[in-house]
């Protein structure tokens, strides 16, 4: 793996000229960045009931899709941030995001 792929906001972790290392050798650092690894994954999948929801039974009733609209408009400058910084967790994360609400949206369209 080359050296700028590694990035993930290591480089953000400087005092003065002094670079920190990247896993952390600080264990409270280091299970933290484990824990936000993990929760880049399965914070997004707590959309799939709602999803499952409105495609599964073809009624979006009640759902709003101003709402989902909204989150959707409010991901994109997220994703872009997260591509641009190289940040592969955010990149993940809001990807994950961005696919489920396009999906939410669609469903509602189709079953309102």
């Amino acid at each position: 793996m080359r050296h700028e792929e590694i990035d993930i906001h290591k480089r953000k972790r400087v005092h003065g000229r002094e670079m920190h290392p990247y896993p952390s050798k600080k264990p409270m650092i280091n299970l933290v960045d484990r824990i936000v690894s993990i929760t880049a994954i399965l914070y997004p999948l707590t959309l799939l009931p709602q999803l499952y929801m409105i495609w599964s039974t073809e009624n979006a009733e009640g759902v709003s899709l101003l709402t989902w609209s909204l989150l959707l408009l409010f991901t994109l400058p997220l994703v872009a941030y997260a591509f641009l910084h190289k940040d592969k967790k955010l990149t993940i994360m809001y990807s994950i995001f961005f696919v489920l609400y396009v999906l939410i949206i669609i469903g509602i369209i189709l079953f309102s």
